[in-house]
């Protein structure tokens, strides 16, 4: 399983650690950066599958997700399923800010 630093606020939740020696900031370190399309897609898909198994299907962390999705997809010329992807990544994003606001 995944782990996140030690100390991070998620810390056993999933979040991956940057290998030793690479900058998590550093373009091209990503399969989509490197225009690894298909691979950058399994892997983004398989992260939406984890946290929608992990905090259900309305969680942001889904939403996050899904954005990396619509990004890929649109790479891939993909660009109906990227609208939809998107659509569900802003009403997700939608609900958190309008509980948020009612928690205030």
């Amino acid at each position: 399983m995944l782990q996140a630093s030690p100390g991070h606020p998620r810390e056993g939740h999933g979040r991956a650690e940057a290998p030793p020696g690479a900058d998590p900031a550093q373009p091209g370190d990503t399969p989509l950066e490197r225009g690894q399309h298909a691979q950058a897609e399994a892997l983004f898909r398989r992260a939406l599958a984890i946290h929608e198994e992990t905090w259900g299907s309305d969680h942001v962390e889904v939403a996050t997700s899904l954005d990396c999705l619509v990004k890929v997809c649109n790479a891939q010329g993909k660009r109906e399923e990227a609208k939809q992807l998107e659509a569900r990544a802003l009403a997700i994003w939608d609900k958190e800010a309008t509980a948020s606001r009612a928690k205030r």
